[in-house]
């Protein structure tokens, strides 16, 4: 029995050692840690928002999901916008996200899910040659409705028509149009 209890008085020593060691290096970490206190009654200073000067740019870029394409437009700030904030401005063009701001250049981007006004094709409209703004067997807009009749084409030529011939421009329709009536 002696071995016994001399083995537990040494787990019981080594235990008590343990946690004096524990306790001594926790109130060692703790006291290096930053006093929360100071952090309460620390003041936040606010910088004051950048505002857009007199001269500065709004480029507007809308980019086509579809056809990938992206049109630019700039504009001077006129005196309505001069001294307006990010945020001010966010309210004014709702429909915009604002990709960079600063003082003197405003970049705002939209993004559309579809193509741009660049897109045309040569189709046919009920029997005629016509101008579509889009691409064939999507949405499309008739621009143009010639008088060329479908039935005087070239077998060849109206099955083209009927799926749609897709062109880079509105040079390329006459052209096009013109090479059809000879």
């Amino acid at each position: 029995m002696p071995k016994k209890i001399v083995i537990f008085i040494f787990m019981v020593a080594l235990l008590i050692s343990a946690g004096f060691f524990f306790g001594y290096y926790s109130a060692m970490f703790e006291s290096k840690k930053p006093d929360d206190r100071s952090l309460k009654n620390a003041e936040t200073i606010q910088l004051p928002e950048e505002t857009l000067k007199p001269g500065a740019r709004i480029i507007f870029i809308t980019r086509y999901k579809e056809c990938g394409h992206e049109k630019r437009s700039e504009m001077l700030v006129d005196e309505k916008y001069v001294g307006y904030t990010k945020s001010r401005l966010q309210e004014e063009f709702k429909e915009w996200k604002i990709e960079s701001f600063s003082n003197n250049r405003v970049i705002l981007t939209k993004l559309i899910d579809g193509i741009c006004e660049e897109h045309y094709y040569i189709g046919l409209y009920e029997g005629y040659v016509a101008l579509f703004q889009g691409k064939p067997g999507k949405d499309s807009k008739l621009l143009e409705l010639t008088d060329i009749k479908a039935g005087i084409l070239k077998e060849e030529d109206r099955k083209l028509l009927e799926r749609g011939i897709v062109i880079n421009s509105k040079d390329e329709f006459l052209k096009i149009r013109e090479g059809l009536t000879h």
